[in-house]
């Protein structure tokens, strides 16, 4: 959150003018105040508008030492990376949700396929599946436990 404010500070004296620079820190601006960034999707917005910022802050950084534009640089693809990931994670959540969506709407009040119901052992013999016995007869089949000594 304090990058976030770190940000909002140093982008408002650039809103006075209407450069492209300047029209991006105004987004940016923008989205820092309004987008949750704790989601993949505000994530991916804010860090794609920083990436922009900071290529074009490189353009105009041509005139200094080649170690500040290289800097700029730097942080513009990091940015872009930042924008790339988040991006993917909020397309796969997306498809999730549709598929999950999808499936509810399939299924309808239908309970998952997953799901069998086990009949208690204590229902009556026509509602137990055969070989399921009931709790006062004995297994036919032999014991597996041994007893120690």
């Amino acid at each position: 959150m304090q990058h976030t404010a770190e940000w909002a500070a140093e982008l408002a004296p650039q809103l006075a003018t209407d450069s492209p620079r300047h029209l991006i820190a105004a987004a940016l601006h923008e989205l820092l105040v309004t987008v949750d960034r704790a989601t993949p999707l505000g994530e991916a917005q804010v860090a794609s508008l920083e990436a922009a910022h900071k290529l074009l802050e490189a353009d105009s950084a041509a005139y200094h030492p080649s170690e500040t534009r290289t800097e700029i640089l730097r942080e513009a693809l990091g940015s872009a990376r930042a924008a790339v990931s988040a991006a993917a994670t909020a397309t796969v959540l997306a498809q999730d949700m549709w598929r999950h969506e999808a499936r509810a709407a399939a299924a309808g009040a239908r309970r998952p396929p997953h799901h069998v119901p086990v009949p208690s052992p204590t229902a009556p013999a026509a509602a137990r599946p055969p070989g399921l016995l009931a709790p006062d007869k004995e297994s036919p089949w032999p014991s597996t436990a041994t007893s120690r000594p």
